[in-house]
């Protein structure tokens, strides 16, 4: 991150991105530089959604979460 850059609260900034700028509360944020994704709410209904979604049998639930946040 670069000196005097002010992030909202409950920001989430990828890893590995650079931050440029200030950025507003509430948003996920990622790249090089770091732009905009998504609003928080948002993505944590999506992940919510997804993870309803897994099976019960623990190794095939791993499997799942793998494709779910390695894969995408």
């Amino acid at each position: 991150m670069l000196p005097n850059i002010k992030l909202g609260e409950n920001c989430i900034i990828a890893a590995g991105s650079v931050v440029t700028k200030d950025y507003e509360a509430n948003g996920v944020y990622g790249g090089n530089p770091a732009r905009h994704i998504t609003i928080l709410d948002d993505y944590r209904k999506r992940r919510i959604e997804q993870s309803l979604d897994l099976p019960t049998d623990l190794f095939e639930r791993k499997r799942e979460l793998i494709k779910i946040f390695w894969e995408n």
